[in-house]
């Protein structure tokens, strides 16, 4: 992060694929605000009624 902080193009590898490019953002492109709010969390409903563990134990089997 230093290096694009200080204008380097970095190239993101997967072992030697090139995936990604980091690049800086121009001066002109930053965009700084101030939050309105505090972040307002959500509870959210469970997708499942009952626990899921054996479910992933009968699906895993003997991999495990």
């Amino acid at each position: 992060m230093r290096r694009v902080r200080a204008g380097e193009l970095v190239t993101v590898l997967d072992r030697t694929t090139p995936v990604a490019l980091l690049a800086p953002v121009p001066q002109a492109v930053r965009v700084v605000r101030a939050a309105q709010a505090p972040y307002a969390y959500r509870t959210l409903t469970p997708l499942m009624a009952r626990d899921p563990l054996p479910y992933l134990d009968e699906e895993r089997g003997e991999a495990w």
